[in-house]
C-alpha cells in the first residue's frame, strides 16, 4: 500500500487542463484510492461511493467523463492509471 507518493505538478495540470473543478477532485480522489489499494482499486462502484465519498448519480458521471479522457481504464474488473500503476512499481521496489 502507498501511503503517499509524489506528483508532478506540471504533468498533473498538463492532463488535467481540460477538466472541470468538480472532475480534477474527483480525479484526484480516485486516484489516492488506486494508489491506497496498491493498483488493486476493483470496480465496484458502490464502494467507490462509499470510499470517496460521493453520490453513485456523481461518480458514475465522473467516471464517464474520466473513461472518455483516457485518464483511467477499468481493465479485468480494476481501475487503471497508467502513470499511477508505474508509480506503484517504483514504490514497492523501494
Amino acid at each position: 500500500m502507498a501511503d503517499m507518493y509524489m506528483r508532478n505538478i506540471r504533468d498533473w495540470r498538463d492532463a488535467t487542463l481540460m477538466l472541470s473543478f468538480e472532475e480534477k477532485g474527483y480525479f484526484d480522489e480516485l486516484l489516492n484510492l488506486i494508489y491506497l489499494y496498491d493498483d488493486l482499486l476493483v470496480d465496484d462502484d458502490d464502494f467507490v461511493c462509499r470510499a470517496m465519498p460521493v453520490h453513485r448519480k456523481t461518480h458514475l458521471r465522473l467516471k464517464q467523463t474520466l473513461l472518455k479522457a483516457g485518464l483511467i481504464e477499468v481493465k479485468a474488473g480494476y481501475y487503471f492509471n497508467k502513470r499511477a500503476g508505474e508509480e506503484i512499481t517504483k514504490i514497492n521496489e523501494l
